[in-house]
Parts: C-alpha cells; structure tokens; sequence
C-alpha cells in the first residue's frame, strides 16, 4: 500500500491524463488483489485529488462487480473510516450513492433484501445512521433512474432502511428525491410534489445533488400547469449558481423545449455537451453522452416540425395518403349514384333525387377535408428526459 501511495503522492497534479491513467491502474491493481485502499482522503476534489480519484476508481469496480447494497454499506463504513472532514464526506458519500446507483440502475434490491440489510446496518453502533443513509440513498437513485416512482417513494416514506437515517431523513437530497417521486407517482397531486420540491430548494443546506434532483423531477412530472416555466426558473437559478455544471443547462435545456423556445434549449444542450467532462472509464460519462445527444436531437426534430410559424404550432402538410382517404370515402358515393341513377332511369323524378343526395355527399366530403387543411394540429408533444 505504501508504494502505491506514494505513485499517487508523485504524480503531477497539472497532467490530469497522467494523474487519471496512474490512479485507474492504481484502483485496478488494488481490485485485482483484494486490497481495501487504507489512505485518506482529505479533500472532495474530484479533479486533482489523486488519493479521492483513486478511491472512486476503486469503489466504481466494486460496485460494477457486486451492485448491492451489502457492497454500499461496505462502502459507506469506508468513507467514515478514510474522510475525516464531514463537509467532504457528505459530499462525497451523495456523488458517489448517487453516481454508483446510476450506473447499475439495473440490478435493483427486493425489498426482502433491504430489510436484511437494514438489519445489518442497525448492528453498526455509531456508524449505523450514516451507513443507512449511504444505503438508502444508493436505492432511492437506481429507483430514481429507473423511474420507479411508486417504489422510490415507498422506499423513502414507510421503509425501514428509511427510518434507520435517523435525523439524516430531513437533508435535502433525501427531500428533493422524495418530491421527484411525487412528480412521478400517480397517488400525489403536483401541489404536494411541488411543496416537497420548494422544501429542498430552499433549504439552508441543500447541495448541489439536491438542486440536480428538484430539476430532474421537474423535468419528469406528469404535466400540470405553467410546468415548463416552473422547470425553466428554477434552472435558470441553477445555472447561475453553477455555471460550469452541464447537467444544469440539460435541464434547462428540456425547460425552453416544454415552452417550445427551441433556439433557447439547442444552445443550452450545446452547451451542456461542451461542459461534459470526459474522465476516461470514471463516472458516467459515457450514458450522460449518450442521453444529451438523444435530448438534442429530440430538440432539433421539434424545432423542425414547429418550422417558422410565429405560434410555434405545426401546419399539416397535404399528404398523398390524406388524399387516398378522401377518394376512398366519396368514391363509393358518388359509384352508387351513379347505379342508383341507371337503375332508376325510367322515374326521371327518383333520379334527380339520387344525383341531389350525391352532390350533397361529394360536397360535405369536400368541405370537411378542406378545413381539415386549413386548421392547424397542435403542437409537437414534449417529451420525457431520461
């Protein structure tokens, strides 16, 4: 351990490639043989901090290799054992259950399996309370990610790993999650949703993971009203406060989109893909990359739907397969007239009444299909960030 420590002391801080690539084969080589890195960790500088880019690389495998809640706790005992300063641990413990959560979304626990864990968490004397808290945040965000609304808010209202944080169940984040599950489930209203999201915001200690939650449950409320200036206020505030986060302006991005300011959201989601940071194989990169590309041309498609008109609503074109509907509903009218006329050529009186019925026909057909063409379809529907 010594000397792996002290790679991670030499590497210069000003070649983050090289501070990257030293720490990824520092965390593998530690992985490979068993070993629990026994160095602390001082700061909560995802960027420079060797000894913290280490350690994320090492519980990242961790976690890759036994998504579960057992390996969160293991991991929560680590942090309060390697982080002496709680500002830095707290930091660090909501990355890290958030992050780890998200990249492993698809191997949620049964609820059997944290109630056992829970049990075990409640044997941990003075650690207990913050390894429950690491623990139910790691649920609540593969819960969260899944859009698992009924579950997340199950988890965070009645659950016993829930209880087990003890006075931690009041910090924001656990706040801003239990209102994203509101925006979500179906059995709250939006007016409860949006209480729990304006507690969170407004909190003297909401952090940046708070803020990021309270948007992305916005961002995936069922609709209500004035929803997309809500989402857009609220992260026009966030960005303020971090200029420099990408996942800011994705959600502000996907506020301007539900308001249909389409220039608007294409350059906050610019934006937001120049700020993504690349760190290599280490957080999630790769599935955020992937999600504001998705964004951005979901964005583009509308924007070209919407075209120029000045109320942002969608004109139909004159398709060819409105035409063949038309033809196959007046079609059959006028053919049997036109029968009907033959059959009753003798009674010149029945006749005329035929062809009137079929003029009458053929016209009303024409009206409806030409106010079908002049009336404008509403406007592309918004669409869900993931």
């Amino acid at each position: 351990m010594g000397e792996m420590a002290d790679r991670l002391r030499s590497t210069p801080r000003s070649d983050l490639r090289a501070l990257e690539r030293v720490c990824e084969e520092v965390a593998i080589e530690l992985n490979r043989t068993g070993t629990v890195p026994d160095f602390a960790v001082s700061s909560a500088d995802f960027e420079a901090d060797a000894f913290l880019i280490c350690a994320d690389q090492y519980w990242r495998l961790r976690f890759l290799a036994e998504p579960s809640l057992a390996t969160a706790m293991r991991c929560a005992l680590w942090l309060a054992g390697h982080v002496a300063d709680p500002g830095h641990r707290r930091t660090i413990e909501e990355k890290w259950a958030l992050g780890y959560g998200f990249i492993t979304c698809n191997t949620i626990d049964a609820d059997t399996t944290v109630e056992t864990v829970t049990a075990q968490i409640e044997q941990l004397g003075e650690h207990a309370v913050d390894a429950a808290f690491f623990a139910c945040l790691h649920q609540a965000a593969k819960l969260r990610a899944s859009f698992a609304f009924g579950p997340l808010d199950r988890l965070l209202s009645s659950s016993s790993l829930a209880q087990a944080t003890a006075h931690r169940r009041t910090e924001p984040v656990l706040i801003a999650l239990r209102s994203m599950a509101a925006f979500g489930d179906r059995t709250h209203g939006p007016g409860y949703a949006l209480d729990l999201m304006t507690e969170a915001w407004a909190h003297h200690d909401r952090s940046r993971a708070a803020v990021d939650i309270c948007l992305n449950g916005l961002a995936n409320s069922r609709p209500f009203p004035a929803h997309g200036q809500v989402l857009t206020e609220h992260a026009l505030q966030a960005v303020a406060a971090y200029p420099d986060d990408h996942a800011m302006r994705y959600w502000l991005a996907i506020g301007h989109q539900k308001n249909g300011r389409y220039e608007d959201a294409g350059a906050a989601i610019d934006e937001a893909l120049r700020l993504l940071p690349a760190h290599g194989g280490r957080g999630s990169h790769g599935l955020l990359l992937e999600q504001y590309r998705s964004r951005r041309a979901a964005i583009h498609d509308e924007q070209r739907l919407a075209g120029s008109h000045p109320s942002g609503l969608v004109r139909a074109p004159v398709s060819r397969w409105f035409a063949v509907k038309c033809a196959g509903a007046v079609l059959p009218v006028v053919l049997l007239c036109l029968v009907l006329g033959r059959l009753t050529a003798s009674a010149p009186g029945t006749a005329l009444v035929v062809t009137g019925i079929g003029v009458l026909v053929t016209t009303a057909a024409a009206a409806v299909g030409l106010r079908y063409l002049a009336r404008d379809h509403g406007s592309t529907p918004d669409r869900r960030s993931g």
